[in-house]
């Protein structure tokens, strides 16, 4: 099981927003991958905490309108909780809010099915007047 993170900033290079992201969440070590699994062939991956994060170009129709996604997994024996990833989701989302970027994830655990015709979704933003991060729900249409 794993989270998903999906994010507007004000790049859209993929290789400039991974430098940006992962300085965010404080990780150094990042390593760029080749998959033909991702668009355009290609990803960046940084490690902490027992965590896997994974940023990539968006490709699913329910987040059409976000450019990237963060894909929140675990490594080795030590996180297998599915609550705690989906927590861990939360935190990326809330940190890139305050960051001053637009944030999304499924609101839940079966939000995450591409076969679902609708998905429920968290938007979550910084509110310029108060510096607090608000989070909205909302339903989409996976439809193309």
């Amino acid at each position: 099981m794993s989270d998903e993170v999906y994010v507007n900033a004000e790049t859209s290079n993929l290789g400039e927003f991974a430098d940006q992201f992962f300085a965010l969440m404080l990780i150094s070590h990042v390593r760029e991958h080749d998959s033909m699994n991702y668009v355009d062939g290609i990803y960046f991956e940084g490690r902490a905490a027992g965590l896997t994060l994974d940023v990539a170009i968006s490709d699913d129709r329910a987040f059409s309108d976000f450019r990237f996604c963060v894909h929140v997994n675990h490594y080795g024996p030590f996180v297998t909780d599915s609550e705690y990833l989906r927590g861990c989701g939360d935190t990326v989302a809330r940190l890139v809010a305050k960051h001053g970027w637009v944030a999304a994830r499924p609101a839940t655990k079966d939000d995450m099915l591409y076969d679902k015709p609708r998905t429920q979704r968290l938007v979550y933003r910084r509110d310029a007047a108060s510096n607090e991060i608000t989070v909205s729900e909302e339903s989409v249409s996976r439809a193309s």
